[in-house]
């Protein structure tokens, strides 16, 4: 079960495909924070921003995780090709 699952209100439902890519930018917004010590209001503030443009129609992870961290004023790290 993708971790964003409790974050998800109740009202507010995806298709599994949905679920999973708004859990997987979840786990990557996390990540890309997880260094900074943000307090753990940010996982809520991260999971709703992520339901947000999941439940508006966004369906790329890398896209969900990248708005949503802009808002945090960070960029979505990139790894070596």
């Amino acid at each position: 079960m993708p971790s964003i699952v409790p974050f998800v209100p109740a009202g507010v439902e995806f298709d599994p495909e949905t679920l999973a890519i708004a859990g997987a930018a979840f786990d990557k917004a996390r990540a890309a924070l997880s260094g900074n010590k943000q307090p753990a209001v940010a996982e809520d503030a991260l999971a709703r921003q992520i339901i947000t443009l999941a439940h508006g129609g966004e369906r790329d992870s890398d896209r969900l995780c990248e708005r949503t961290l802009s808002l945090f004023g960070m960029k979505l790290p990139r790894t070596a090709a």
